[in-house]
């Protein structure tokens, strides 16, 4: 179970990676747009706007990492969280 845990974080940080072209450590609205484009998802703008507001739970106008992984994997936030508890 570990080793399935560390394989799908480094993937999920490598796929991560790939999509932040600028290197700012965020994926700006241009980012997953172009990203998404990549993988076949084609929306019209306003569609795709409002599914990144979706995305951007911190409403910065970019998504960070924690915000990605959380994403993704939001059963890991909620493991987290009830283990601080």
């Amino acid at each position: 179970r570990f080793k399935e845990m560390g394989a799908r974080k480094d993937f999920l940080a490598k796929l991560f990676k790939s999509m932040d072209t600028d290197g700012s450590g965020s994926l700006d609205i241009g980012e997953v747009k172009t990203a998404m484009m990549k993988m076949g998802v084609h929306l019209s703008s306003s569609k795709f706007k409002r599914l990144f507001r979706l995305m951007d739970a911190t409403r910065t106008g970019s998504i960070s990492y924690p915000d990605f992984h959380n994403l993704i994997f939001p059963e890991d936030e909620i493991m987290e969280k009830a283990q601080a508890a």
